[in-house]
């Protein structure tokens, strides 16, 4: 089986495919997007367009997208609205293209809260907070091969990792229904975005 596992971002957006054959897991490739700062509709269709790409390539069986939980305080709240909308656009738009499968790379209380798992860098390393170093080091132990450099890419890498060692962290994307919501959906969606903004 292999898997197309994508870290979107506002500016910086990685991507890796990760294959499991005969009980091993091997990064197949990995790669990055950067731009600068851009509309959330630009970012969505560079990266659409490199996972097409991506998917003729590879052929994966499966992507993963990687959702924002719990803002961090450096993130000015409405970078952290735009990047929560281009991760779901993403999921919602690409599941006609192939099944498209979500998981949070932390959540806010973790290992503590017993209603909401902990994201798969937490269960990856085993740690509350893990950083970039921890996620290395808990790849380094698996046998993976050349593992990137870049931290955007490496968390790719681990999302893919993750869905084989935890699939019970993954929520499934419904394929976008064909019927059109039309004029009603667009007034809700304006009348949701006045009340947001005020």
């Amino acid at each position: 089986m292999k898997v197309l596992a994508l870290d979107p971002g506002t500016v910086h957006n990685a991507w890796s495919v990760v294959e499991e054959s005969e009980g091993r897991l091997f990064v197949v490739e990995h790669g990055s997007l950067s731009a600068s700062r851009r509309g959330r509709q630009e970012v969505v269709g560079a990266v659409e367009a490199l996972v097409i790409q991506a998917v003729e390539r590879h052929g994966p069986d499966l992507l993963l997208v990687e959702l924002p939980k719990g803002r961090k305080p450096s993130v000015p709240r409405e970078v952290w609205r735009e990047l929560q909308g281009i991760a779901h656009s993403l999921a919602s738009r690409l599941s006609s293209t192939l099944p498209v499968c979500t998981a949070f790379a932390s959540t806010p209380r973790g290992f503590h809260d017993p209603f909401q798992p902990p994201g798969w860098r937490q269960r990856l390393t085993g740690l509350n907070r893990p950083s970039d170093l921890d996620v290395r080091r808990s790849l380094e132990g698996l046998g993976l091969g050349p593992l990137p450099r870049n931290s955007h890419e490496l968390d790719a890498v681990g999302l893919g990792v993750a869905y084989f060692h935890f699939p019970e962290l993954f929520q499934w994307v419904e394929e976008p229904s064909s019927r059109d919501p039309g004029p009603r959906w667009d007034a809700l969606t304006e009348e949701l975005r006045r009340l947001w903004a005020a």
